[in-house]
C-alpha cells in the first residue's frame, strides 16, 4: 500500500540510490498521512534540485497545513509549504509563515540569495536601521551582501558582513564595499591585511569627507 511505497521512497532518499520524485508523485495522490508526507517530500526534493514546484502542489500544501496542524506531519508539511512559497517567488508569505517551520528560515534566505528577484532582495535584505541581521551562515551572508552590492547598495550590503573575524572572503567583500563607498584607503588596507577584522557597522560607516579647499575671498563691492 501507500505506506510501504512511502517507506521505499524514504529509503531511496537516504541512500541516494534513485530519483524518488516519480514514486513520491504517485503516492502523493493517495489520501491520508502517506499522501501528505509524499507531497511534502516531493516538493522538498524538487526545490533541492533547483526546480519550481507546481502551483497546484503549493495550493494543496496550503490546505494540508490546517489539516495537519499540531502533529509531526504538520511540521513536515509546514516546512515544505514555506519552501514552496519561496521557490515560487512568494517570499512575503514564506517569511510571514515562520511559525509553521522556524527551521526553514535559513533555507528560505538561501533561496532568496540564490534565485530571488531583485524586488524580493530589496524588500527583505535591506534591513531597517534598528534591525539586527538574522543569524545565518557566513557564506549566505556574503551572498546576500553581493546581491545588494550588485544593485548599487553598498551600505545595506555591509549590514550582512559576517561579524566573526574576517576571513579572506570577508576581507575581499569588505574591501569591495569600502571601494563602492569611495573609501579607497580602507579598501587597500583591507586587501593588504592591515585593517584588522572589521564588523559590518565599521565598513558601513560613511567614508570621511575629502578636505574642501578654502574659498577665495569675495571682493566687497
Amino acid at each position: 500500500g501507500a505506506e510501504a511505497e512511502l517507506a521505499d521512497a524514504r529509503l531511496a532518499i537516504e541512500e541516494g540510490s534513485e530519483d524518488p520524485v516519480p514514486k513520491l508523485a504517485e503516492i502523493s495522490t493517495s489520501r491520508g498521512p502517506a499522501g501528505a508526507e509524499a507531497l511534502a517530500l516531493m516538493v522538498e526534493r524538487q526545490i533541492a534540485a533547483g526546480q519550481v514546484p507546481a502551483q497546484a502542489d503549493v495550493t494543496t500544501l496550503s490546505s494540508m497545513v490546517g489539516e495537519t496542524a499540531g502533529t509531526p506531519l504538520g511540521a513536515q508539511v509546514g516546512h515544505a509549504y514555506r519552501l514552496a512559497l519561496a521557490a515560487t517567488g512568494n517570499y512575503e508569505q514564506a517569511f510571514r509563515q515562520r511559525a509553521l517551520a522556524p527551521e526553514a528560515e535559513v533555507e528560505i534566505w538561501r533561496l532568496l540569495a540564490g534565485s530571488g528577484p531583485d524586488s524580493a532582495i530589496l524588500n527583505h535584505a535591506v534591513l531597517a536601521p534598528d534591525a539586527t541581521a538574522p543569524a545565518l551562515p557566513d557564506k549566505l551572508r556574503r551572498d546576500l551582501a553581493y546581491r545588494l552590492l550588485a544593485l548599487g547598495l553598498p551600505q545595506p550590503a555591509a549590514r550582512w558582513l559576517p561579524l566573526a573575524p574576517a576571513s579572506a572572503e570577508d576581507r575581499l567583500l569588505a574591501a569591495r564595499l569600502a571601494s563602492a563607498q569611495g573609501d579607497s584607503r580602507k579598501a587597500e588596507a583591507l586587501l593588504s591585511g592591515g585593517a584588522g577584522a572589521l564588523t559590518g557597522e565599521q565598513v558601513a560607516a560613511p567614508a570621511p569627507a575629502a578636505p574642501v579647499p578654502a574659498a577665495a575671498p569675495v571682493p566687497i563691492a
